[in-house]
């Protein structure tokens, strides 16, 4: 991700308190860098990835769920 996850208000939460409406507004955000709006669902992808891949081996409590809800709603923009 050219901008790093880190400067977004997503960043500043613990793993365990991120749900859909925190992955929604980082995607709301992204938009208004100048992102567009069909590049969103990529960098939720690649959030996703982290969800599926990263939160499991490294023990990290993050909502899988939570990460697909998101998904659905950002694809629905497009």
């Amino acid at each position: 991700m050219p901008t790093s996850i880190k400067e977004f208000d997503i960043a500043d939460k613990h793993c365990a308190e991120i749900d859909s409406a925190d992955i929604v507004a980082f995607a709301h955000e992204k938009l208004e860098t100048g992102v567009a709006l069909q590049t969103v669902p990529n960098y939720l992808s690649h959030l996703s990835a982290i969800f599926t891949g990263a939160g499991p081996a490294r023990n990290y409590l993050l909502d899988e769920r939570a990460m697909r809800n998101a998904l659905i709603i950002a694809k629905s923009w497009t």
